[in-house]
Protein backbone atom coordinates (compact mmCIF):
# COMPACT_ATOMS: atom_id res chain seq x y z
CA UNK A 1 0.00 0.00 0.00
CA UNK A 2 3.13 2.28 0.63
CA UNK A 3 4.48 1.68 -2.60
CA UNK A 4 1.24 2.31 -4.33
CA UNK A 5 0.72 5.66 -2.27
CA UNK A 6 4.20 6.66 -3.18
CA UNK A 7 3.41 5.97 -7.40
CA UNK A 8 0.44 8.08 -6.80
CA UNK A 9 2.20 11.00 -5.17
CA UNK A 10 4.90 10.68 -7.98
CA UNK A 11 2.01 10.85 -11.06
CA UNK A 12 0.66 14.04 -9.27
CA UNK A 13 3.75 15.47 -9.04
CA UNK A 14 4.78 14.67 -12.57
CA UNK A 15 1.81 15.87 -13.79
CA UNK A 16 2.11 18.68 -11.86
CA UNK A 17 5.47 19.64 -13.35
CA UNK A 18 4.44 18.96 -16.74
CA UNK A 19 1.73 21.40 -16.85
CA UNK A 20 4.64 24.23 -16.26
CA UNK A 21 6.51 22.91 -19.24
CA UNK A 22 8.56 25.94 -20.24
CA UNK A 23 7.85 25.74 -24.26
CA UNK A 24 9.47 28.71 -26.52
CA UNK A 25 9.33 28.79 -30.17
CA UNK A 26 12.88 28.99 -31.86
CA UNK A 27 12.27 29.39 -35.52
CA UNK A 28 10.29 26.40 -36.98
CA UNK A 29 12.07 24.48 -33.74
CA UNK A 30 10.44 24.54 -30.39
CA UNK A 31 12.42 24.28 -27.32
CA UNK A 32 11.49 22.25 -24.12
CA UNK A 33 12.84 22.47 -20.58
CA UNK A 34 12.24 19.15 -18.98
CA UNK A 35 10.71 19.41 -15.39
CA UNK A 36 12.94 17.95 -12.94
CA UNK A 37 10.77 15.17 -11.05
CA UNK A 38 13.32 13.37 -9.20
CA UNK A 39 17.42 13.09 -8.10
CA UNK A 40 19.21 11.02 -5.96
CA UNK A 41 22.49 10.43 -4.65
CA UNK A 42 22.55 7.13 -5.56
CA UNK A 43 25.19 4.81 -3.22
CA UNK A 44 25.05 2.03 -0.65
CA UNK A 45 25.34 4.67 2.15
CA UNK A 46 22.79 7.66 1.04
CA UNK A 47 20.74 7.99 4.49
CA UNK A 48 18.44 10.52 2.64
CA UNK A 49 17.71 9.65 -0.11
CA UNK A 50 15.83 11.69 -2.15
CA UNK A 51 15.89 14.71 -0.14
CA UNK A 52 20.02 15.04 0.05
CA UNK A 53 21.38 18.35 -1.05
CA UNK A 54 24.75 17.35 -3.12
CA UNK A 55 25.70 14.09 -4.70
CA UNK A 56 29.79 13.60 -4.85
CA UNK A 57 30.78 11.48 -8.02
CA UNK A 58 33.72 9.05 -7.70
CA UNK A 59 35.19 5.88 -8.93
CA UNK A 60 36.31 3.01 -6.42
CA UNK A 61 40.09 2.85 -6.01
CA UNK A 62 39.00 -1.02 -4.71
CA UNK A 63 35.99 -2.22 -6.36
CA UNK A 64 34.79 -5.09 -4.68
CA UNK A 65 34.18 -5.83 -1.37
CA UNK A 66 30.31 -4.59 -2.46
CA UNK A 67 31.34 -1.72 -4.01
CA UNK A 68 31.24 -0.56 -7.71
CA UNK A 69 34.15 0.73 -9.93
CA UNK A 70 31.61 3.95 -10.62
CA UNK A 71 30.31 4.07 -7.05
CA UNK A 72 29.19 7.23 -6.74
CA UNK A 73 26.65 8.40 -8.66
CA UNK A 74 23.42 10.62 -9.11
CA UNK A 75 20.25 9.41 -10.52
CA UNK A 76 18.51 12.54 -12.63
CA UNK A 77 14.69 11.58 -13.94
CA UNK A 78 12.70 14.51 -15.84
CA UNK A 79 8.98 14.44 -17.10
CA UNK A 80 9.95 15.91 -20.84
CA UNK A 81 6.51 17.25 -22.85
CA UNK A 82 6.09 16.31 -26.52
CA UNK A 83 3.96 19.46 -27.99
CA UNK A 84 0.77 18.76 -29.03
CA UNK A 85 1.80 19.90 -32.83
CA UNK A 86 4.15 16.63 -33.31
CA UNK A 87 3.27 12.79 -33.22
CA UNK A 88 5.35 10.11 -32.72
CA UNK A 89 6.71 10.16 -36.55
CA UNK A 90 6.77 14.07 -37.43
CA UNK A 91 9.54 15.49 -34.81
CA UNK A 92 13.15 14.92 -34.43
CA UNK A 93 15.24 15.81 -31.89
CA UNK A 94 17.65 18.67 -32.95
CA UNK A 95 19.49 19.35 -29.71
CA UNK A 96 20.05 18.00 -26.11
CA UNK A 97 21.66 19.45 -23.15
CA UNK A 98 21.73 18.42 -19.89
CA UNK A 99 23.14 20.99 -16.79
CA UNK A 100 24.13 20.58 -13.43
CA UNK A 101 26.34 22.88 -11.13
CA UNK A 102 29.58 21.49 -9.32
CA UNK A 103 29.64 22.65 -6.10
CA UNK A 104 32.57 25.40 -5.18
CA UNK A 105 35.93 25.11 -3.81
CA UNK A 106 36.15 21.98 -5.81
CA UNK A 107 39.62 20.38 -5.85
CA UNK A 108 39.27 17.37 -9.15
CA UNK A 109 41.88 18.22 -11.81
CA UNK A 110 39.89 19.42 -15.07
CA UNK A 111 42.58 18.04 -17.58
CA UNK A 112 42.32 14.43 -16.12
CA UNK A 113 38.99 13.72 -14.53
CA UNK A 114 36.15 13.30 -16.26
CA UNK A 115 32.13 13.75 -15.87
CA UNK A 116 30.09 11.00 -17.69
CA UNK A 117 26.47 10.83 -18.72
CA UNK A 118 25.11 7.52 -19.49
CA UNK A 119 21.01 6.76 -19.54
CA UNK A 120 19.87 4.97 -16.90
CA UNK A 121 18.48 1.26 -17.41
CA UNK A 122 16.02 -0.75 -15.10
CA UNK A 123 15.42 -4.31 -14.19
CA UNK A 124 14.48 -6.70 -12.43
CA UNK A 125 13.46 -5.11 -9.41
CA UNK A 126 12.54 -1.48 -10.80
CA UNK A 127 11.01 -0.10 -13.83
CA UNK A 128 10.53 3.34 -15.24
CA UNK A 129 6.57 3.71 -15.75
CA UNK A 130 3.96 1.94 -14.36
CA UNK A 131 3.26 0.71 -18.01
CA UNK A 132 6.05 -0.88 -18.44
CA UNK A 133 6.21 -4.79 -19.70
CA UNK A 134 8.71 -5.28 -17.77
CA UNK A 135 8.25 -6.57 -13.94
CA UNK A 136 9.05 -4.71 -11.21
CA UNK A 137 8.19 -1.66 -9.11
CA UNK A 138 8.26 2.21 -10.50
CA UNK A 139 11.32 3.32 -8.97
CA UNK A 140 11.43 6.54 -7.28
CA UNK A 141 14.64 9.10 -6.06
CA UNK A 142 13.29 7.41 -2.10
CA UNK A 143 13.39 3.69 -3.39
CA UNK A 144 15.89 1.52 -1.77
CA UNK A 145 19.24 0.92 -3.05
CA UNK A 146 20.04 -1.72 -5.04
CA UNK A 147 23.86 -2.52 -6.03
CA UNK A 148 27.12 -3.98 -4.73
CA UNK A 149 30.22 -4.97 -5.88
CA UNK A 150 32.12 -7.55 -7.48
CA UNK A 151 31.99 -11.40 -6.64
CA UNK A 152 30.96 -12.90 -4.47
CA UNK A 153 29.01 -9.77 -3.11
CA UNK A 154 27.82 -8.89 -6.49
CA UNK A 155 24.85 -7.01 -6.79
CA UNK A 156 23.76 -5.31 -10.15
CA UNK A 157 22.63 -1.52 -10.07
CA UNK A 158 19.17 -1.15 -10.44
CA UNK A 159 19.19 1.53 -11.98
CA UNK A 160 21.78 1.25 -13.36
CA UNK A 161 24.20 3.00 -16.26
CA UNK A 162 23.85 1.96 -19.81
CA UNK A 163 26.90 1.92 -22.16
CA UNK A 164 26.34 3.70 -24.91
CA UNK A 165 27.90 0.86 -27.03
CA UNK A 166 25.80 -2.48 -26.09
CA UNK A 167 23.62 -1.14 -23.35
CA UNK A 168 25.01 -3.22 -20.42
CA UNK A 169 25.55 -2.26 -17.18
CA UNK A 170 28.62 0.41 -16.69
CA UNK A 171 29.13 0.65 -13.30
CA UNK A 172 31.78 -2.09 -13.26
CA UNK A 173 33.42 -1.43 -16.64
CA UNK A 174 35.59 1.64 -16.27
CA UNK A 175 36.24 1.44 -20.37
CA UNK A 176 32.16 1.81 -20.90
CA UNK A 177 30.54 3.98 -23.43
CA UNK A 178 29.33 7.22 -22.06
CA UNK A 179 26.24 9.19 -23.61
CA UNK A 180 28.03 12.41 -23.26
CA UNK A 181 30.58 13.85 -21.70
CA UNK A 182 30.60 17.65 -19.33
CA UNK A 183 32.27 20.65 -20.67
CA UNK A 184 32.83 23.26 -17.82
CA UNK A 185 34.74 26.12 -19.20
CA UNK A 186 34.19 28.34 -15.42
CA UNK A 187 36.29 25.89 -13.63
CA UNK A 188 39.99 25.96 -14.99
CA UNK A 189 41.83 24.73 -11.38
CA UNK A 190 41.56 23.83 -7.80
CA UNK A 191 43.03 26.87 -6.62
CA UNK A 192 41.41 29.06 -9.31
CA UNK A 193 38.13 28.53 -8.48
CA UNK A 194 35.82 28.93 -6.13
CA UNK A 195 32.92 29.95 -6.66
CA UNK A 196 29.75 27.31 -8.05
CA UNK A 197 30.19 26.38 -11.56
CA UNK A 198 28.42 24.76 -14.66
CA UNK A 199 28.75 21.49 -15.68
CA UNK A 200 27.19 20.97 -19.33
CA UNK A 201 26.84 17.68 -21.46
CA UNK A 202 25.50 18.50 -25.12
CA UNK A 203 24.04 14.92 -26.26
CA UNK A 204 25.60 14.08 -29.75
CA UNK A 205 21.37 14.26 -31.64
CA UNK A 206 23.06 13.11 -34.79
CA UNK A 207 23.76 9.67 -33.03
CA UNK A 208 21.38 7.11 -33.95
CA UNK A 209 21.16 5.41 -30.51
CA UNK A 210 20.82 9.49 -28.68
CA UNK A 211 18.27 10.47 -31.14
CA UNK A 212 16.48 7.02 -30.47
CA UNK A 213 17.03 7.62 -26.85
CA UNK A 214 15.81 11.22 -26.67
CA UNK A 215 12.77 10.30 -28.93
CA UNK A 216 11.25 7.93 -26.82
CA UNK A 217 11.87 9.51 -23.83
CA UNK A 218 9.72 12.34 -25.02
CA UNK A 219 6.90 9.77 -26.82
CA UNK A 220 7.00 8.20 -22.91
CA UNK A 221 7.00 11.22 -20.93
CA UNK A 222 9.64 10.70 -18.94
CA UNK A 223 13.92 10.75 -19.18
CA UNK A 224 16.16 9.17 -16.83
CA UNK A 225 19.81 9.59 -16.40
CA UNK A 226 22.98 8.29 -14.34
CA UNK A 227 26.08 10.66 -13.61
CA UNK A 228 29.49 9.27 -13.35
CA UNK A 229 33.13 10.11 -13.22
CA UNK A 230 36.44 8.58 -13.62
CA UNK A 231 37.75 10.56 -10.42
CA UNK A 232 39.24 7.90 -7.93
CA UNK A 233 37.86 8.38 -4.76
CA UNK A 234 41.35 7.22 -1.84
CA UNK A 235 38.52 6.41 0.69
CA UNK A 236 36.82 7.94 4.07
CA UNK A 237 37.28 11.99 3.93
CA UNK A 238 38.41 12.12 0.27
CA UNK A 239 36.19 15.48 -1.08
CA UNK A 240 38.16 16.44 -3.60
CA UNK A 241 35.60 14.31 -6.10
CA UNK A 242 33.01 16.39 -8.15
CA UNK A 243 29.53 17.00 -6.58
CA UNK A 244 26.58 18.20 -7.73
CA UNK A 245 23.83 20.15 -6.26
CA UNK A 246 20.33 18.37 -5.94
CA UNK A 247 17.37 19.47 -5.78
CA UNK A 248 17.70 19.34 -1.45
CA UNK A 249 20.01 21.97 -1.94
CA UNK A 250 19.05 24.84 0.33
CA UNK A 251 21.27 27.40 -1.18
CA UNK A 252 22.46 26.93 -4.44
CA UNK A 253 24.16 29.83 -6.58
CA UNK A 254 21.68 31.95 -9.03
CA UNK A 255 20.39 30.74 -10.82
CA UNK A 256 18.89 27.60 -9.69
CA UNK A 257 21.74 25.13 -9.42
CA UNK A 258 19.18 22.16 -9.63
CA UNK A 259 19.56 19.99 -12.94
CA UNK A 260 17.68 21.13 -16.10
CA UNK A 261 17.54 19.38 -19.46
CA UNK A 262 16.75 21.19 -22.37
CA UNK A 263 15.00 19.97 -25.49
CA UNK A 264 15.08 21.31 -28.93
CA UNK A 265 12.32 19.30 -31.08
CA UNK A 266 11.51 20.26 -35.11
CA UNK A 267 10.03 18.97 -37.94
CA UNK A 268 11.26 15.72 -38.99
CA UNK A 269 14.74 15.71 -40.68
CA UNK A 270 15.44 19.66 -39.18
CA UNK A 271 18.78 20.73 -39.10
CA UNK A 272 21.18 20.31 -35.62
CA UNK A 273 20.30 23.71 -33.30
CA UNK A 274 23.46 25.34 -32.59
CA UNK A 275 21.95 26.35 -28.80
CA UNK A 276 22.85 29.81 -29.59
CA UNK A 277 19.49 31.11 -27.58
CA UNK A 278 21.40 29.97 -24.50
CA UNK A 279 24.41 31.74 -24.34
Amino acid sequence: MLLKAQFLSRLFAIAAAVSSVAVTLQGSALTVDAPLVGDRWNYPFNGTPGTKDIAGLFDSAVPGFGFNYRDGEAVIQFAPQLPQEYSGTSFTVSAARLEVWNVGNAQWDPTTTTLDLFAAGFGPAYKELASDASAGTVWTETSPYIGGGAAPLAVARDPFPRDKADNSHAEENPSATPWALASHPDYTSATQTTAPFKCTFDLPVNDAAVQQELREDLLRGVSTWVLSTNYLASGQGDTAYPAIYLHGAAAPPAPAAIPVLHLEIAPANAAVADWSMYY
